[in-house]
């Protein structure tokens, strides 16, 4: 499969699925990369009331354990498989280990990595208007979880290209961004 392969990572409440709802209007499909893995892994986050600040160690854990290379496999296999004549590129939301990137660049070569960076009030803010009851309840507790997974964010990026978005101003200014992203690797945004 040639079609390029969007990696968005970035921590809670930064817009990442705001990005990939804005890629599918431009004919992309994609996976949430944690709930897919914890899918495949028979791994139910939810009832077991895991706090957020352990989710991602636990998800590379189980990752490791179940194999990485198996997982990846999987991860594209599931992308591939949404492929039709109308699709312009696929997207991974929410990768935030390396090894599993490692493992997914080593199968498919064209991927275009993009972290998004937010302002932790702004981010905060809209953590709350998700009313998710996991989600951390002050901007303390949210802080922690963000460091934390900034710090696996900043690990990729020592060894892949990551391409750097803000989403502190409006939401033209982010598409905005991804249109000059997707224009500069030659994909059409219209």
């Amino acid at each position: 499969m040639h079609l390029p392969i969007v990696v968005l990572a970035a921590p809670l409440s930064s817009g990442k699925t705001t990005v990939c709802e804005y890629l599918r209007t431009k004919n992309f499909v994609g996976i949430e990369v944690p709930r897919y893995v914890y899918h495949l892994l028979n791994m139910d986050f939810r009832k077991r009331n895991v706090p957020r600040l352990m989710w991602i160690p636990e998800l590379i854990d189980a990752t490791k354990k179940a194999g990485v290379d198996t997982v990846a496999s999987s991860l594209l296999e599931e992308l591939y498989s949404m492929y039709n004549s109308d699709v312009k590129g696929f997207v991974l939301c929410g990768l935030r280990d390396i090894e599993l990137l490692k493992a997914i660049q080593s199968k498919h070569k064209k991927l275009i990595n993009i972290v998004i960076k937010t302002e932790i009030p702004t981010a905060f803010a809209w953590s709350k208007e998700r009313m998710d009851n996991r989600d951390p309840v002050t901007i303390d507790e949210y802080s922690i979880v963000v460091e934390s997974e900034i710090k696996y964010i900043e690990n990729m990026s020592k060894v892949f290209n990551f391409i750097v978005i803000n989403n502190n101003s409006t939401l033209e200014c982010l598409f905005q961004q991804i249109d000059d992203i997707l224009d500069s690797n030659d994909l059409v945004t219209q």
